[in-house]
Order: structure tokens, then C-alpha cells, then sequence
């Protein structure tokens, strides 16, 4: 399959005639790109995982953080980046801490 925007050769599954999402991804977006995506995915899913362990909805978490259901929904569905001081609060407001650990 040749995408004609770019010019580039997909490799196309010949079972189910589909493009697989790591070549896509690989064409259109950055490995530095990736990594930031990944980690933010990562990070964003965990927060997801939390409120719905502590049996928490959204407008509840909003309510408690400050913010509007609307714009957390943007957040978890990744539609929006929070700013430092709105990831603090989900953090608390989640009653987790962040503990960064070096990669060795």
C-alpha cells in the first residue's frame, strides 16, 4: 500500500488486508515523540486505574481537585496535557505521591 500523501510503502497484513499501527506510527511520528506519548499514556492510565479503584467518577475527582468535569475527561482521554500545578492536584486529589527513580 503506497500512502499517498507521503509516498511511502505501508506493509499491508495479507491476512486481514489491514496496515499494522506500529508501522503507521513508526511513519508519522518520531521515536522522541513516541517516548513522550508512551510515557504520558503510562501515566494518564494510571491515574484513570486509581480513581476507578477508589470508586471515584469524574465529577467527583473534579469537584474534589478544583477543575471541571469537562476539562478531566480531556485529560483522561488524552485530549489535553494538565499543566504542573493540575497534575499536582490530581496526584493528591488521588492520594498517590510520585517517587521518580533513575533508569539504570
Amino acid at each position: 500500500m503506497v500512502d499517498q500523501r507521503r509516498g511511502d510503502q505501508l506493509t499491508v497484513d495479507k491476512r486481514s488486508g489491514f496496515v499494522h499501527w506500529t508501522d503507521v506510527r513508526n511513519e508519522f511520528i518520531t521515536q522522541e515523540e513516541q517516548v513522550k506519548n508512551d510515557v504520558f499514556a503510562k501515566i494518564i492510565g494510571s491515574l484513570i486505574m486509581r480513581r476507578k479503584h477508589l470508586k471515584i467518577t469524574q465529577g467527583q475527582l473534579a469537584e474534589r481537585i478544583g477543575i471541571t468535569q469537562a476539562n478531566l475527561a480531556r485529560i483522561e482521554t488524552g485530549d489535553a496535557i494538565p499543566k504542573l500545578d493540575t497534575f499536582y492536584k490530581l496526584i493528591l486529589g488521588l492520594d498517590l505521591k510520585i517517587v521518580l527513580v533513575p533508569n539504570d
